[in-house]
């Protein structure tokens, strides 16, 4: 069976959960605004799958629209979280 790229998962608690893997990108700039999110989809993804993850992502621009929104209203950026910059320190040190 081929693998899923993006699924719907059973849930009685939730009305919808839909399940993406894929590699994603969060792009920050160089003054640390956020700037958007982006994804990959392998060839081969079913038309299915491609449109769970285009609704999946088009949530995701919608809430960064409203971030970018918000961050021009206060003049602060929205900073990488430290935990990511953390995360990516470790995995640059020499072995």
């Amino acid at each position: 069976m081929k693998k899923m790229v993006a699924k719907k998962i059973p849930s009685t608690r939730y009305g919808t959960i839909i399940e993406v893997n894929t590699p994603v990108r969060f792009y920050w700039d160089k003054n640390g605004y956020f700037m958007g999110v982006e994804c990959s989809i392998p060839k081969g993804t079913s038309v299915y799958q491609k449109r769970l993850i285009a609704d999946t992502f088009g949530i995701v621009q919608m809430l960064v629209e409203m971030f970018d929104e918000m961050d021009r209203e206060t003049s602060e950026p929205t900073p990488v979280p430290d935990y990511v910059k953390k995360a990516f320190e470790d995995d640059c040190e020499p072995a």
